[in-house]
């Protein structure tokens, strides 16, 4: 009863997971112009990434969200976005606290990164964090029920 419940756990936070990966990778393509906007104002990218990653990261979402609605993929996947949400969450809160107070251009006034992107999203980045850290916790685990041998 108990490897049910954590099997069935880690299938619900997968799922939610994978849903909000989708979601934030088509949203991030079909606004890619904003997001280009925002990664040009980020202040420990290089210049030189920009026309990578703004496409690289909402691909990668789409793609981790696919391994995480499937059975077979979705221990991997766990994993995969585990690291990829850790990667955000620390960038943004070392971005928001180094540079609190820097002043980009989101506006003709400018303003400062407590407005940008990461600081909108940091507490649901870091929201999907914990459950997947949660999930990771729970994989570590021996059960037979997390993937489904068909």
């Amino acid at each position: 009863m108990i490897s049910s419940l954590k099997s069935f756990k880690l299938v619900i936070i997968s799922l939610f997971l994978s849903t909000f990966m989708f979601y934030d990778g088509i949203n991030i393509l079909l606004k890619i112009e904003d997001f280009q906007a925002e990664l040009i104002n980020m202040p420990f990218l290089s210049p030189s990434l920009i026309p990578l990653l703004q496409y690289f990261i909402p691909v990668i979402e789409i793609i981790l969200g696919l391994f995480l609605i499937y059975p077979r993929t979705r221990i991997t996947g766990n994993y995969a976005v585990y690291f990829f949400m850790l990667c955000i969450t620390l960038y943004g809160i070392s971005t928001l606290t180094v540079f609190k107070y820097y002043v980009y251009f989101c506006v003709p006034e400018g303003c400062t990164l407590q407005y940008s992107y990461y600081a909108k999203y940091l507490p649901v980045y870091a929201t999907c964090f914990i459950l997947t850290l949660f999930n990771v916790f729970v994989i570590k685990k021996p059960i037979s029920l997390i993937v489904n041998k068909d």
